[in-house]
């Protein structure tokens, strides 16, 4: 049986996971650097595999994981289009996945923290992502 604080950290990794690649697949159609591209798509891939793994233990557990507002991933949409009006550059791309990445780092910390009373799988599925989203970000620079 899961914890709250448990159903709280798995939720946030499967959120987390599916906002990495919801952004991913909203700006993969304006990215003409291939190997940006690649990178991409093989962060979604990672992305999903994460997420799927924290949405099994909570259907394991008699839980439905979370889903992302409606809302919100219009608004993540709709920032990315508006911040790919102008200026596609590989640059500025990457730069834009460096801030959301950034963000969910900072999202998923912060829930870890307020959540130290989560499990083991919990905490190391959450590290998982956090470290996998750091490595990301160091790739990504190399494209600014």
């Amino acid at each position: 049986m899961l914890t709250e604080a448990d159903k709280a950290v798995l939720n946030e990794v499967y959120r987390n996971s599916k906002t990495g690649m919801g952004a991913i697949h909203s700006i993969i159609g304006k990215v003409y650097d291939d190997d940006l591209a690649l990178d991409l798509n093989r962060q979604a891939y990672q992305y999903a595999k994460i997420g799927e793994r924290a949405s099994n233990k909570l259907y394991e557990n008699g839980c439905k994981p979370e889903e992302e507002s409606p809302l919100n991933k219009a608004k993540m949409w709709g920032a990315i289009q508006m911040n790919t009006l102008t200026d596609i550059s590989t640059e500025h791309i990457a730069e834009l996945m460096i801030q959301g990445g950034t963000k969910g780092v900072t999202e998923l910390m912060k829930v870890v923290k307020d959540n130290q009373s989560a499990g083991q799988f919990s905490c190391e599925i959450a590290e998982e992502l956090m470290s996998f989203q750091e490595k990301c970000i160091r790739r990504l620079k190399a494209y600014l």
